[in-house]
């Protein structure tokens, strides 16, 4: 059981620090390292968000500003950068991008859409630039999937954007790929995250 509930809950206390961090401005580090631009977006792409890192590879996800539910019917890129920056491949996805983490095992870039809404999941080889394409069934929460983890055999990821306040659905679920879909099963009860948070606040 501890193996389940420990990478579930800093997960959940991740989402919650997270969300109500305040945003830091002038960056600074601490001698002797230095802070460098490591690289800018392409001509066109706007909003980096989701950060993922394979060997000599970074992922970046770009939102460009689009709707987090989708209902644009826009698609988001994902830019596949060398370790000088440069700029290696890019992934056209359809939806707003809002989630990449790249999988232990297999080696490859699992990629979340519409955070808000009508989420689907993208799976990429870099290695050969395949994707497979998932969708979701209808939310038990009511909103769409954000952050990614994987943990031994097991994947989890966060229920975002629930439709009732307190969230009466699961905050986090667990994944498994049937065909072309993705099948969830509840984890974690949005009531225990904010129980969770409660708890912090009155003990910090």
């Amino acid at each position: 059981m501890k193996k389940l509930i420990l990478p579930v809950l800093s997960l959940a206390t991740g989402l919650l620090s997270f969300t109500f961090a305040l945003p830091v401005f002038g960056q600074t580090a601490t001698a002797p390292y230095q802070l460098a631009v490591f690289a800018k977006a392409p001509a066109g792409l706007s909003a980096p968000d989701s950060v993922a890192v394979l060997r000599d590879h970074v992922f970046i996800g770009y939102g460009d500003g689009h709707l987090p539910d989708g209902s644009d019917g826009l698609s988001s890129q994902i830019v596949d950068y060398k370790m000088d920056g440069s700029v290696a491949y890019t992934y056209t996805v359809v939806g707003h991008n809002d989630g990449l983490k790249i999988d232990p095992s297999t080696h490859l870039l699992w990629a979340l859409q519409n955070e808000d809404a009508n989420a689907n999941l993208v799976i990429i080889n870099p290695e050969t630039h395949q994707q497979r394409f998932y969708t979701f069934g209808p939310t038990l929460h009511g909103g769409g999937y954000d952050d990614i983890v994987f943990r031994g055999c097991k994947v989890y990821i966060s229920a975002s954007n629930p439709a009732h306040n307190p969230n009466t659905g699961p905050a986090i679920v667990s994944v498994r790929l049937s065909g072309s879909i993705v099948d969830v099963e509840p984890v974690l009860a949005g009531k225990l995250v904010l129980s969770i948070f409660l708890r912090t606040l009155r003990f910090s």
